[in-house]
């Protein structure tokens, strides 16, 4: 046996048993495995294996809450996969990733730098749940930023491409953090508009978690405007609907806002 076919043989052994101890909940102990791993793939030449290792390696960080080495495992694994297949499927996911540790750790900017490099590489591959997703992000991003009016048009392009792609749930998901965004700065009567668009759709498709939340929220605006009646109906509604789906958690806060429900006007 060669060296090299003994550095691949001790590195893929090492990376599978990283991923049994994943599996296990035992993250600190796989860490000491993927970098027996990365530094075998590493020394064999095996830019491949090095590649999953490290992404490997970064998700197990994140999980700890050690975003600092995560973002910096996911992004030399980026960097290697780029140089190595330029045209990568993956390197819009490893570049979105890296936008998601930017924010996490509150580097806006940078975030959105890698979302749209990553929505420029789903863009590339016509990959439009890709797309969508990263547009959501983005918006996400602007409303951060106080930048609703900019937020609805990233948001909007989003439930295009989620229509486009035939995925309702998403579109409800869409139209009601459209509506909720609306909420925030007034402008009701185009909230409601959503939210009814987004109970239609989820009727439509038997969305249950998509008209528990729809619902919840059409509670939200009514209560405001005074009609306490209507409210109440729309949250015994999203409790039923939240029960049939199995989210006994998100049953169980309604309930809580309906009792405190004030009075009609």
């Amino acid at each position: 046996m060669s060296s090299q076919t003994h550095l691949l043989t001790q590195a893929d052994a090492a990376l599978s048993r990283a991923q049994e101890k994943i599996s296990q909940k035992r993250l600190e102990e796989a860490l000491a495995d993927l970098r027996e791993a990365s530094a075998g793939f590493e020394n064999a030449g095996e830019v491949f294996g090095l590649i999953l290792a490290l992404k490997i390696s970064s998700e197990v960080n994140r999980d700890l809450g050690r975003l600092d080495g995560a973002l910096e495992q996911v992004k030399e694994a980026y960097t290697l996969l780029a140089e190595k297949k330029p045209h990568a499927e993956q390197l819009p996911d490893f570049a979105t990733e890296t936008g998601s540790i930017y924010a996490e750790l509150g580097q806006l900017e940078k975030a959105k730098q890698w979302y749209a490099q990553g929505l420029g590489g789903y863009e590339s591959s016509g990959n439009v749940q890709g797309q969508a997703h990263n547009y959501l992000a983005l918006a996400g991003l602007a409303r951060y930023g106080s930048q609703e009016s900019q937020a609805q048009e990233l948001l909007e392009t989003a439930y295009g491409l989620y229509r486009q792609a035939g995925m309702p749930q998403q579109m409800v998901q869409v139209r009601s953090a459209m509506a909720q965004g609306l909420l925030a700065t007034g402008e009701e009567q185009q909230a409601l508009n959503y939210l009814t668009e987004a109970l239609d759709l989820a009727r439509e498709h038997n969305d249950l978690v998509g008209l528990g939340e729809t619902h919840q929220l059409l509670a939200l605006v009514i209560a405001q405007q005074g009609n306490s009646e209507r409210a109440e109906e729309h949250l015994r509604a999203a409790t039923e609907h939240y029960r049939a789906a199995g989210d006994i958690e998100a049953a169980e806060f309604v309930q809580d806002l309906l009792q405190k429900l004030p009075p009609s006007s």
